[in-house]
């Protein structure tokens, strides 16, 4: 039993594989010594006797090899175990020199294999303990490598959010920009450059309602470019076109001392919205736009065009009752100055 005992102790201890040619020899030991000890019991017994000291040498020789190995590859529990079956092969030697009369019998010999026994037992306890000691390392070493694994974990996890992170605001960023790009050139004329009709329906309703709400003026002019038809007729569009643009400019240049938005309202009609003014202000302006327009010349290909233009003016101290209406109103401003000669500015009655 004892012989069973050390092969596997042996091999657990010293972490032998079973497939290996030392766990294949100490596991084949087991077997045939927990045979042997049934048989034990029905063999005779100088013969069960002889065949136990076999055993037992070949136990204790070969894991006194395999220990020495062990320590010499750096296993330090083996140390222990080539200490305790050297004291224990030491203690019986002893005792059998004394048997066999070549040793002196006294209380070492006698005992030198009791002796022995308890080193034995003595050296496996420490190197147990050294084993506890060492696995017990190892697994707070691995749980520190885990530890440090799973902060590295975090910490990619953490960049590579923040990476995502910034990238999905600047992404946001560019498309936010992009999206105000595209909303301004959508709320300007591609011609002219001015604010487009659909943009100045958006402010008219908005400065409507403030002007509502805050009791200040609101007043609108709408210019229309006199005998366009003709320029397009006698000079082309290209040159037309032209004068639009030249015109968008002329208005932008003479008012831009004034709070106002300028658009182009369709064809050859600009509209320009004038917050916290007065329509006899308003129409004051248009007049200063007018005569601006009147010295402006516009060459093309040799061609020289001189531009006139009309305004009618409309406020909402007028008392229009809508937007709409206050649009109604310039628009019949604008007709009466068409009626009356062109190259005028009326105001709304």
């Amino acid at each position: 039993l004892s012989v069973v005992f050390i092969s596997v102790f042996v091999t657990a201890f010293l972490d032998i594989q079973r497939t290996s040619r030392a766990g294949r020899f100490f596991w084949a030991l087991a077997w045939i010594a927990g045979a042997m000890t049934l048989l034990a019991l029905f063999l005779p017994y100088t013969v069960a006797l002889h065949i136990a000291g076999i055993l037992s040498v070949l136990a204790l020789s070969a894991s006194l090899a395999v220990s020495v190995r062990g320590w010499m590859q750096g296993q330090q529990p083996a140390r222990y175990l080539v200490l305790a079956w050297t004291t224990f092969v030491l203690g019986s030697i002893a005792l059998a020199l004394q048997k066999f009369g070549i040793l002196p019998r006294n209380a070492f010999t006698e005992q030198g294999m009791l002796i022995g026994a308890v080193m034995d037992v003595v050296l496996l306890s420490i190197a147990l303990a050294d084993r506890v000691r060492q696995e017990r390392a190892l697994r707070e070493q691995a749980q520190q490598h885990a530890l440090e694994i799973e902060h590295a974990a975090r910490e990619r996890l953490g960049k590579a959010v923040q990476d995502r992170t910034r990238e999905l605001e600047e992404t946001m960023l560019q498309l936010r920009s992009a999206n105000e790009k595209l909303q301004r050139l959508s709320d300007l004329d591609g011609l002219t450059g001015v604010h487009n009709r659909r943009f100045f329906d958006m402010v008219l309703e908005r400065e409507w309602t403030k002007a509502r709400e805050e009791g200040k003026e609101l007043s609108l002019i709408l210019f229309d470019v006199d005998h366009f038809k003709s320029v397009n007729d006698d000079y082309g569009h290209l040159l037309g076109d032209e004068c639009l643009k030249a015109i968008a400019c002329s208005i932008s240049e003479s008012l831009e001392d004034v709070d106002h938005t300028l658009s182009r309202y369709g064809g050859e009609e600009f509209a320009v919205l004038l917050p916290d003014c007065t329509s006899e202000n308003a129409a004051a302006l248009a007049d200063r736009v007018r005569e601006d327009i009147s010295s402006l010349r516009v060459r093309q290909n040799g061609n020289e065009v001189a531009l006139r233009i009309s305004a009618g003016v409309a406020g909402t101290n007028d008392r229009p009752p809508t937007p709409e209406h206050l649009v109604n109103c310039a628009d019949e401003a604008l007709y009466r100055a068409k009626k009356q000669g062109r190259n005028r500015v009326c105001h709304s009655v």
